[in-house]
């Protein structure tokens, strides 16, 4: 199981990054490391931003964890999501 921090939440849903896959800016290509084969950080690449729903609808709550199957076409192993006071709340 991944563990990852929920980087904003509303009442439907709840984004985070992940932590295996990356995207760049606008492309629809997703690539499974930040680095370009000669070794050097790909400055364009940025984390993608997977979803899940939010059960709950809570948003007030301070803390607490979502257990869910990842939607990362890398990686298949479960997230624990946690929401914690420094996750943006919309």
């Amino acid at each position: 199981m991944v563990e990852v921090f929920a980087k904003m939440i509303t009442k439907r849903k709840i984004f985070y990054d992940c932590p295996y896959c990356w995207t760049t800016k606008g492309g629809n290509i997703i690539y499974d490391t930040q680095y370009f084969k000669n070794g050097n950080i790909a400055q364009n690449r940025i984390p993608t931003v997977h979803s899940h729903g939010n059960d709950s609808q809570e948003i007030e709550m301070v803390e607490w964890e979502e257990y869910r199957g990842s939607h990362c076409t890398i990686c298949n192993d479960s997230v624990c999501i946690k929401i914690t006071e420094n996750t943006e709340r919309r």
